[in-house]
């Protein structure tokens, strides 16, 4: 009887080795992710503007399915960021303003202040072309709220400063554009 004992408990310690010793899922999401995106992590996709694979290899950092994982902001921050500057660079203005609200789960005043940015290459670029209406539709689009750093205008004036208004500063670009180019 000992004997029979015995040879079970060894059978289910070997069982329970075995069970133990595959991959992990993180493991077997992560190299799914390297193979059918051709990037070893985040930021090696980012440097390839391979969007989709880092939000892949996000998703396999993440164990549950949720933002839980330490880095979680951190990184959707750097995807949102690289990708929305990325679209604005390339004329896509709307959908890197759609992502960047969607995705950004940073500080705040951070997300004004890349979104002023997003704007001005799209008022600058408008400007160029000489499509002043577009520019101004852009322009209307920033906060009256946040000055250029994205800090509201209120707490700018907590520490004595006088800044002015995101839209203001477009809207005077781009009457300085068209007085250039009259």
């Amino acid at each position: 009887m000992k004997t029979n004992f015995k040879y079970i408990f060894i059978f289910l310690m070997v069982l329970v080795l075995i069970s133990s010793c595959g991959d992990s899922d993180y493991e077997k999401s992560r190299d799914k992710a390297i193979e059918k995106y051709d990037c070893s992590s985040i930021d090696d996709c980012l440097s390839q503007y391979n969007f989709e694979g880092a939000r892949a290899h996000m998703a396999a950092n993440d164990k549950n399915g949720g933002p839980v994982f330490n880095g979680y902001e951190e990184n959707i921050e750097k995807i949102s960021n690289t990708e929305s500057a990325y679209l604005a660079n390339h004329g896509e203005y709307e959908r890197a303003l759609k992502i960047l609200d969607e995705d950004y789960q940073g500080i705040s005043h951070r997300k004004y202040e890349i979104r002023y940015n997003i704007l001005e290459i799209a008022v600058d670029n408008y400007c160029e072309e000489g499509n002043f209406q577009k520019a101004k539709q852009y322009a209307l689009k920033a906060s009256t709220k946040h000055t250029l750093q994205g800090y509201t205008i209120r707490d700018a004036r907590l520490y004595g400063e006088e800044f002015e208004n995101q839209q203001a500063v477009l809207l005077k670009k781009i009457k300085t554009y068209q007085n250039i180019m009259k």
